[in-house]
C-alpha cells in the first residue's frame, strides 16, 4: 500500500480527504488516505519515500503525538502539519519535532505542492540514510555484549600493539578478535568496520 513517491494524508475529515486527494492526483501525485494516526501506524512503518500531510487535531492519537512517535523512531518521512485553526503552541512543538512546515486550512494548493516537491527531494536523502543506518545496526546487532566492547576498542584508531598493551591481551589475541568481528559483521576491513560502528552510533 505504501508505494514510493507517495503523499500520505492523515485527516479525519472526509471532505478534506476528498478535496486534497483530488487536487494532488490532478497533478500526477499518488495519494494514500488514512482517517486516523492509528490507521497510518498500522499500515506504514515511517520509512516510506514520500511525505506525510498530517492533521493536528485527530480523534485518538493526535497529529502531534504521531509526529513525536515518528521523530523518536528516526522516521525518514518528511512531515507537513496541517490544521483548521491557528495553534501557536502546536506549531512550535511540531517544528521542534522536525516538521518541515505548518499550514492552516484552507490550504493554498500551490504552496502545498511546492512544499511537497521539496519534501520529496528531502525524503530521497533521508530514506537513503535510514536504510544505511538500519543495515549497519542490523549487522552489529549480531554481536554479543563482549564483542561490542571489543568493537569499541578496535574502532578507536589504536594499533593492535597499543590495544594489547592497554587490555593486557596478546597481539595475536587482539588480531584474532579483529578477524572474528570482521567476519561476523561482514565488514571488508577495519576501516569498513569503523564506518559501520559510526553509522550505527556505536563509535
Amino acid at each position: 500500500m505504501c508505494d514510493e513517491a507517495t503523499v500520505f494524508l492523515v485527516d479525519d475529515d472526509p471532505g478534506v480527504q476528498k478535496g486534497l486527494a483530488a487536487a494532488l492526483e490532478s497533478v500526477g501525485l499518488h495519494v494514500e488516505i488514512f482517517a486516523s494516526a492509528e490507521q497510518f501506524t498500522s499500515q506504514c512503518k515511517g520509512d516510506e519515500v514520500g511525505c506525510l500531510l498530517l492533521d493536528v487535531a485527530l480523534g485518538g492519537m493526535s497529529g502531534v503525538q504521531l509526529l513525536e512517535k515518528l521523530h523518536d523512531s528516526k522516521s525518514a518521512l518528511p512531515v507537513i502539519m496541517i490544521t483548521g485553526y491557528g495553534d501557536v503552541a502546536a506549531a512550535v512543538e511540531s517544528m521542534k519535532l522536525g516538521a518541515v512546515d505548518y499550514l492552516e486550512k484552507p490550504l493554498d494548493h500551490q504552496v502545498l505542492l511546492r512544499l511537497i516537491r521539496a519534501a520529496f527531494q528531502k525524503a530521497t536523502i533521508l530514506h537513503s540514510n535510514y536504510i544505511r543506518t538500519s543495515d549497519a545496526k542490523a549487522r552489529l546487532s549480531r554481536l554479543t555484549p563482549r564483542e561490542r566492547e571489543m568493537l569499541q576498542i578496535l574502532v578507536n584508531g589504536k594499533s593492535s600493539k597499543q590495544i594489547a598493551a592497554k587490555t593486557g591481551l596478546s597481539i595475536r589475541t587482539v588480531n584474532n578478535h579483529r578477524t572474528h568481528l570482521l567476519a561476523k559483521t561482514g565488514a571488508q576491513n577495519t576501516a569498513d568496520m569503523v564506518r559501520l560502528a559510526s553509522i550505527a552510533g556505536i563509535a
